[in-house]
């Protein structure tokens, strides 16, 4: 949708229906890692954050996952769901059937 100053505004999917804790598939073909998310510097105006990939969860196992962030890096960004030790890619993974 074009506004009248000629940006572009974009409408991100609104999830409502999420509710954690939740069971999720992994269905990339390869697994998903699992990512901790580290500050780059301990100056508090710097907010960049590094991955650290802590192991690769196997394609077709379930993870319980308790939380989605958003998380920006110097390499892009994404979607990411919590499990106890640390976060995947929402896009490795399907949420169970209700």
């Amino acid at each position: 949708m074009k506004g009248d100053s000629g940006i572009i505004e974009v409408k991100k999917k609104v999830h409502t229906n999420l509710i954690f804790p939740c069971l999720y598939e992994v269905v990339a073909p390869i697994g998903t890692p699992v990512i901790h998310f580290e500050k780059r510097s301990d100056v508090v105006e710097d907010t960049s954050q590094k991955k650290k990939i802590q192991r690769v969860v196997k394609a077709q196992a379930f993870i319980a996952c308790t939380e989605r962030k958003w998380c920006a890096w110097d390499e892009g960004e994404g979607s990411y769901l919590k499990i106890p030790d640390g976060w995947v890619k929402k896009n490795d993974v399907e949420r169970g059937e209700d």
